[in-house]
């Protein structure tokens, strides 16, 4: 993970996400948002949706959860979202079904990882940056209205390789 620095001080995100205290429970729903393949599915935002389908990452990894809500190439470094619109996890990998096949022998779903908001939290207060949690709320009126207000918060950072 990294954390970015804008330099122009007259920036200013025009929304702030709340985080979570912590990842939600096994088939609790999640959501997604980035902007996978730019060059490829366009340059804007896209949504996915899905649930928390295990507590570890690959390899029993306690930093990551899995995730059934589709993470593209281009979506790493995105926020994961709980149901109640509050940052859960940043976007981090996928195991293609490719590498499960040649590996294992079978055709297996994808699998898709995220970084706990523990270690989110972690990197912000080392480095300075207030990271307030919230307490659980509902969502706004539908989850068109969260998604839509949480985009304002979401940006496009090019890159060669997401190109």
């Amino acid at each position: 993970m990294a954390l970015l620095e804008v330099a122009d001080p007259k920036w200013r995100s025009p929304v702030s996400l709340s985080v979570a205290r912590g990842i939600p429970r096994l088939a609790e729903e999640v959501w997604v948002l980035g902007y996978p393949i730019p060059k490829t599915l366009g340059r804007s935002i896209k949504y996915g949706e899905g649930v928390v389908s295990a507590h570890e990452g690959m390899q029993g990894d306690t930093k990551e959860f899995s995730v059934t809500a589709p993470i593209r190439p281009g979506s790493s470094g995105g926020p994961v979202f709980d149901a109640s619109g509050r940052v859960c996890g940043i976007m981090s990998s996928t195991l293609k079904a490719q590498l499960i096949l040649k590996l294992h022998g079978h055709v297996a779903p994808e699998s898709n990882f995220a970084v706990k908001v523990k270690y989110v939290r972690d990197l912000l207060k080392k480095h300075g940056v207030s990271c307030e949690e919230a307490e659980a709320r509902p969502l706004p009126k539908c989850r068109a209205d969260a998604v839509e207000a949480a985009t304002k918060a979401v940006v496009l950072l090019n890159s060669a390789s997401s190109e």
